[in-house]
């Protein structure tokens, strides 16, 4: 007999809430089941990767569905559990699972999910958002993801946690795009970070700027030497996945980098 645990069982949908003392106590427990995104417990998998894959589609499929009271709460539970399912599913190279039919996880993605590159990137970072924020059921929407991802591979997970502290504070907990925006600006300078501000200190005649293009210019040979042919072999023999991901990342990041040197010239 299979001891795997059911799709139910992994979405945490089998066993009643337990019972709030007093009206009080359930209206509370009926605004928090309301509001709250409810994450499967992903440790309980099967290990069997078919299995495990199709466990993993359930997931998603489940969190597609607009079970929840509102539009906003619905794609706020899909952030949560149908990013983490990809990025699993991404990472343990399941897609390969399916015949060998896809050429690559985002084709995989298109052609089962209907998700555009562009998308898939949006729930991957909300995963890496909520890592770095410590709030596995925070209320990220499609603004929110869209200004922290980039925040997240520009300055680290350590900025992206202080500007949404900064705007949970500002804001009462209700953020919005705007608010984060500044957040970050504010958590750029309290850490020291490079800023989009203009002004005199940041003219090619200050001596400040040219420090800061000559460390640019250091760490772009650093990342050269990073990715020597033998280091990138190694790194697609453990981690084929991933690896990509990273490739295709840095290489975007090097797009950006030429398109602001040829600008500024």
């Amino acid at each position: 007999m299979s001891t795997e645990p059911t799709t139910a069982e992994l979405l945490g949908i089998d066993k009643p809430p337990a019972r709030a003392s007093g009206l009080a106590g359930m209206l509370r427990t009926k605004r928090q089941e309301a509001s709250a995104p409810r994450t499967p417990d992903f440790t309980a998998l099967p290990q069997q990767p078919t299995e495990r894959l199709r466990a993993l589609e359930a997931i998603i499929r489940q969190a597609e569905t607009t079970y929840t009271t509102t539009v906003r709460e619905a794609k706020e539970r899909f952030t949560t559990t149908g990013g983490i399912a990809l990025r699993m599913i991404q990472q343990e190279e399941l897609w390969r699972d399916k015949e060998g039919t896809h050429a690559d996880f985002f084709a995989y993605a298109r052609s089962v999910w209907g998700y555009e590159k562009s998308h898939v990137y949006l729930l991957l970072d909300s995963v890496k958002i909520r890592e770095a924020i410590s709030d596995p059921e925070a209320h990220l929407n499609t603004s929110h993801l869209k200004k922290l991802g980039p925040a997240l591979r520009k300055d680290g997970p350590e900025i992206v946690k202080l500007a949404w502290e900064r705007a949970d504070t500002a804001t009462g907990g209700k953020i919005t795009g705007t608010a984060l925006a500044k957040a970050l600006t504010e958590a750029r300078a309290a850490a020291g970070a490079p800023t989009a501000q203009t002004g005199p200190d940041a003219t090619p005649s200050s001596p400040q700027a040219v420090d800061a293009l000559e460390a640019a210019l250091r760490a772009q040979k650093q990342v050269w030497a990073a990715l020597a042919p033998a280091a990138v072999s190694q790194a697609m023999q453990h981690d084929p996945g991933r690896t990509t991901a990273l490739l295709e990342e840095l290489e975007r990041q090097a797009v950006r980098t030429t398109k602001r040197a040829r600008a500024a010239q």
